[in-house]
């Protein structure tokens, strides 16, 4: 009878999981506004909150599970959601009555940087087009990240860290006549202008 039973409640453990995501998967891609209580009680998350999420592109959805006791330690959220983008990337969303502290973000990375794993962090935002907001901000702090890491091995990113890269994505010639603009002849593609901007690059890193 207990073996019976455990089978029974795994079964019934992943038709809720199942349902949980196909629910989340809705909200992102859908225009309302509102849940029924039913679907709230099944994701188990409250989203009239103020949420903060965290994209972990290398991390299943099950590894994302045993990392976020870690996370939750550090945050101190109200309420947590893991919600697997793909076989292998998550997305946990952390909800906070009352709104985030900046102190509060930079907890949640310097945990993920102590744990040294790939990871992108929205900023926070409010309600039900908050939790949205959320998600589109760490898929584009995601694609920011991936480029820097090219460069610089960037671990971590904060939406607030890369929000006017991010802006200037959304347009690329603009952005391009931007750089050009802001850089004038450190922008050429030359040897000397390339040392040079090296050079300065090194002055800022180094705070000299």
């Amino acid at each position: 009878v207990a073996e019976v039973y455990s089978r029974e409640g795994e079964a019934l453990s992943r038709s809720r999981q199942h349902v949980q995501q196909r629910i989340v998967r809705e909200i992102l891609k859908s225009d309302e506004n509102e849940l029924t209580p039913s679907e709230v009680d099944t994701i188990g998350y409250l989203l009239d909150q103020s949420h903060v999420a965290v994209l972990l592109p290398n991390l299943a959805w099950g590894a994302a599970n045993q990392i976020l006791l870690g996370l939750r330690a550090v945050a101190l959220p109200n309420h947590s959601l893991v919600y697997p983008m793909t076989l292998q990337s998550t997305v946990i969303w952390f909800g906070k009555r009352g709104g985030w502290k900046p102190e509060s973000l930079r907890s949640i990375q310097n945990e993920l940087q102590r744990l040294g794993m790939p990871a992108s962090v929205s900023g926070s935002n409010d309600g039900f087009k908050g939790f949205k907001q959320c998600y589109d901000e760490v898929r584009q702090v995601e694609r920011v990240r991936v480029g820097l890491n090219a460069v610089t091995e960037t671990k971590v990113l904060c939406y607030e860290d890369v929000a006017l890269e991010i802006l200037l994505l959304r347009d690329q010639q603009r952005a391009i006549r931007f750089v050009q603009s802001e850089l004038g002849p450190l922008s050429n593609d030359t040897v000397e202008a390339e040392r040079l901007r090296e050079t300065l690059e090194a002055s800022f890193k180094c705070g000299s």
